[in-house]
């Protein structure tokens, strides 16, 4: 059997998140609705929900996702073989 439900359940995921944070990036989160989200990423209501319970469930995850980024550019540059300065250098940019 084919997988392509499941590739395309997980774009549509991605097709949620992406769209959320360009409208959240634009209009802030609690301004935007799932409607206007469905709307701009052209999927139902009903995907929206089997994807996330709520925009709050949404924004959890694109936060998660961004502190779990941030984690693993900081072991990164931990981990790198450079002076402590060049260090911080590299962590603020």
């Amino acid at each position: 059997m084919n997988n392509t439900p499941s590739i395309r359940r997980g774009n549509k995921k991605e097709q949620i998140v992406r769209t959320a944070e360009e409208l959240f990036t634009r209009h802030e989160s609690k301004r935007v609705t799932v409607e206007e989200i469905c709307r701009q990423a052209h999927i139902s209501k009903m995907t929206f929900y089997k994807h996330f319970a709520n925009k709050v469930a949404l924004v959890r995850h694109i936060r998660d996702v961004y502190v779990e980024e941030g984690f693993r550019k900081f072991d990164e540059i931990r981990a790198m073989a450079i002076p402590f300065a060049r260090k911080i250098d590299c962590m603020t940019r």
